[in-house]
């Protein structure tokens, strides 16, 4: 198991996060670190949108994986939070989901939670890993 799986591994631990991954976001180098099996079709162009400019994100949601999304709220520059919230559309059994991004310098931690979760019970369970990969340069 390489270090980036170990990663998703301690993400999907949390009661609350269904699936995750973790992008490359510098531009030109977009990649996929790691993901778990339900977010591993997230493309290239949908972390190319996701580091762009947010306000074109809150005219026209972004997509994950496919999963078209509402932007939420914007916390990446509150170095307490470090996350942007997302809100999937009603899936095909009239389920939404939350969807969590965190921003690190280098990459993006994406985690899609349970019917249960919120943006704020992500954003909590993400943190962690958000500040230490900033902190060690990522």
């Amino acid at each position: 198991m390489s270090t980036w799986d170990s990663y998703i591994a301690t993400l999907i631990a949390h009661e609350l996060v269904e699936e995750a991954a973790i992008w490359g976001k510098t531009s030109g180098q977009e990649s996929q670190w790691a993901a778990s099996s339900g977010l591993s079709n997230i493309t290239m162009a949908e972390i190319k949108r996701l580091a762009g400019d947010t306000n074109a994100l809150r005219c026209c949601g972004p997509h994950i994986g496919g999963m078209k999304c509402m932007f939420i709220r914007d916390k990446s520059e509150d170095p307490s939070v470090l996350s942007m919230d997302l809100k999937s559309v009603k899936n095909e059994q009239g389920n939404t989901h939350s969807v969590c991004v965190g921003v690190c310098k280098t990459a993006f931690i994406i985690v899609k939670g349970t019917k249960e979760s919120n943006g704020g019970t992500l954003a909590e369970a993400i943190y962690k890993t958000v500040k230490h990969l900033n902190d060690m340069g990522y």
